[in-house]
């Protein structure tokens, strides 16, 4: 179980510095999944961390384990981002600010 939570909070790692990396990428964002992935797949490697290794089960071959590993942590990249987007948008209904904008923006006209 420790494993699976170290591979979550690696994924909201790659999250973040997928967000930094965001900013030279703003003109093609269809990237963002292929970027999730691949810094999931560097963060396996470098840190050599395999969660069937972890589990204690066999793979065909220790690449495998690790590549795979990284691909988990790229997808759990990717629910990081949904699920915060997701609260993000939830606070801006409760705080209403659509309202809070027009005001602004309807006195400064």
């Amino acid at each position: 179980m420790h494993a699976f939570g170290i591979a979550v909070l690696l994924g909201l790692a790659v999250m973040i510095v997928a967000a930094l990396v965001e900013r030279y990428l703003a003109k093609v964002p269809e990237v963002r999944a292929l970027v999730f992935l691949g810094l999931g797949i560097i963060a396996a490697w470098v840190m050599d961390f395999g969660l069937w290794r972890e589990w204690e089960m066999t793979t065909r071959a220790g690449w495998l384990d690790v590549t795979l590993t990284g691909f988990i942590i790229g997808g759990m990249a990717h629910a990081w981002h949904v699920l915060l987007g997701f609260i993000g948008g939830l606070s801006r209904k409760v705080t209403d600010e659509a309202t809070t904008i027009e005001r602004t923006q309807l006195r400064a006209a």
